[in-house]
């Protein structure tokens, strides 16, 4: 069975034809809706045009609160349902990026991110040394992922760190919260360090230079990278590669390890 939904055009011209009748017989193998801003229209053209009154009354047509976008495909006359949850009685959308999209409802405009399920919009800042979650490091300082979960592919046991440290940056929580560069600063002290890796660019992969910008002639911010161009590198993009080859040794807490501050917006 079909599914119909009426904007106020198509009813209008039916009921001040007084022809809903004919209307219900053409449809009556689908299921025919009627959204409650359009019946809303109507009714505010009653005083206007009395016959607009009968709307409300068909029984075969169904009112609804839309709060879904449907998308319909032109070919084979299918739909789709896009995207679910938005605010009351979405109408049209505008695609701004290739994972951002602007809904338009009744009282507001919603910016919907299209984006990776590993992305998590709710999930910590900070999410990761390398493949070690920052909650799975001892408050010595040492990575112990069996100690967290046996299971994790990724199996060591209070080790330190050394090396080159990919800090994982959480970029679709900076970009929810409406950051457009941060600092990376070890005791206090800031980090400038640069990673490079590669990027597509339509047709190839092209060597790309992740570090940090002057921002207002201050030196150490790093840009927070934008939610669309994050699938395009090569591996994950991490926040800094850190190396710690140049840092006092010795046994840091996590708190001595990274903290971020986010002071740039736009």
């Amino acid at each position: 069975m079909s599914t119909l939904v009426f904007d106020s055009t198509a009813l209008s011209h039916f009921a001040r034809a007084s022809r809903l009748a004919e209307l219900e017989a053409v449809t009556a193998a689908g299921e025919c809706i009627v959204p409650a801003n359009v019946l809303g229209e109507l009714t505010r053209g009653v005083a206007a045009y009395p016959a607009l009154g009968t709307v409300s009354a068909q029984g075969w047509l169904r009112p609804a609160d839309i709060d879904q976008f449907v998308a319909v495909s032109a070919g084979g006359g299918g739909t789709t349902v896009a995207l679910t949850g938005l605010a009351v009685r979405p109408s049209s959308g505008a695609v701004v990026s290739p994972s951002v999209l602007l809904a338009c409802c009744n009282d507001v405009i919603e910016k919907v991110l299209l984006t990776s399920p590993g992305l998590q919009p709710d999930g910590p800042l900070l999410e990761s040394i390398g493949f070690i979650p920052l909650g799975w490091i001892t408050a010595a300082g040492l990575g112990d992922t069996t100690g967290s979960d046996p299971s994790y592919f990724y199996q060591v046991r209070n080790v330190p760190f050394g090396g080159s440290l990919p800090v994982m940056i959480n970029f679709l929580r900076a970009s929810l919260d409406d950051a457009s560069c941060y600092q990376v600063k070890v005791d206090g002290n800031l980090r400038t360090d640069q990673f490079s890796t590669a990027i597509w660019n339509g047709t190839a992969y092209v060597p790309a230079v992740f570090g940090p910008q002057l921002l207002d002639g201050s030196p150490g911010y790093y840009p927070v990278s934008a939610i669309s161009d994050l699938m395009l590198y090569i591996q994950p993009l991490p926040g800094c590669y850190l190396d710690s080859t140049n840092m006092t040794s010795g046994q840091p807490t996590p708190s001595r390890w990274i903290s971020t501050t986010p002071p740039g917006f736009p």
